[in-house]
């Protein structure tokens, strides 16, 4: 599978940013709206609005995006923990994947509605296929999720894409989960490489797959189409027994 062309049960999650993003705002793929997570403006009396802090925010019953805990830790970075994902998730991934900041730099050109995105993460719960997808968590808040697509354990491969809001962007924390990732792809799922693929203007995200230690490794010409355009798409990948840090 591409995961630049990838269906939507794969999740497109791909690798792909904006020329102007620096190390970690990737806006995967396969990041949400810049707005403050743990504070809310309720309506507590006709006309009356106040903003309830995150001090207060167990005593309202409203779902709110990156609200909800997510679930145990299956991984750790040096800055993050990556995340099993749950239902309570789906508020959080479906706005993040809808934002146009998120969207361009995906193979998502459609709208994705609550109902699709609760069906993809019922998918990943019942472990349809052998694909592996986690939140990427800052102090237990979720900020983006990170997976392995496409697994094929005969040849022990598999592409590796993800994302992060727009508020995590420019602290590492992509390339810490790029990191970590593929350790785990190794060491216990016995891979023998890991992929990526990249726009070619979206310099921010191979800054992270290099930062990371994953090798550029060639081209394919005018293999995507976005903003009116055909693109280079690059290719990207990690051996098994090489180093997954930077240089």
């Amino acid at each position: 599978m591409l995961l630049l062309l990838a269906p939507r049960q794969l999740r497109v999650l791909s690798c792909v940013l904006d020329p102007s993003i620096h190390d970690g705002r990737v806006t995967l793929s396969n990041s949400k709206r810049p707005t403050t997570y743990w504070s809310m403006a309720c309506s507590l009396t006709s006309g009356v609005v106040e903003s309830i802090s995150h001090t207060y925010r167990s005593f309202f019953q409203y779902p709110l995006v990156g609200s909800c805990m997510p679930g145990p830790v299956f991984l750790r970075g040096k800055t993050i923990t990556l995340r099993t994902v749950e239902d309570e998730d789906v508020s959080f991934l479906q706005e993040s994947i809808n934002d146009p900041d998120v969207r361009h730099g995906l193979s998502a050109t459609e709208p994705i509605s609550e109902r699709a995105e609760r069906e993809w993460v019922e998918s990943v719960a019942s472990g349809e296929t052998d694909d592996v997808h986690l939140l990427v968590c800052v102090d237990g808040e979720a900020v983006g999720i990170i997976g392995l697509n496409d697994v094929t354990d005969q040849m022990g491969m598999a592409e590796i894409g993800y994302w992060l809001t727009p508020d995590a962007w420019g602290n590492g924390y992509a390339t810490d989960a790029v990191r970590t990732l593929p350790e785990y792809a190794f060491q216990e799922r016995r891979f023998h490489r890991v992929y990526a693929k990249v726009f070619a203007g979206n310099e921010g995200s191979q800054r992270v797959l290099e930062k990371a230690g994953v090798k550029r490794e060639g081209t394919m010409r005018d293999h995507w189409f976005r903003d009116g355009r055909y693109e280079d798409v690059y290719l990207y990948g990690l051996l098994e027994g090489e180093s997954a840090h930077s240089e």
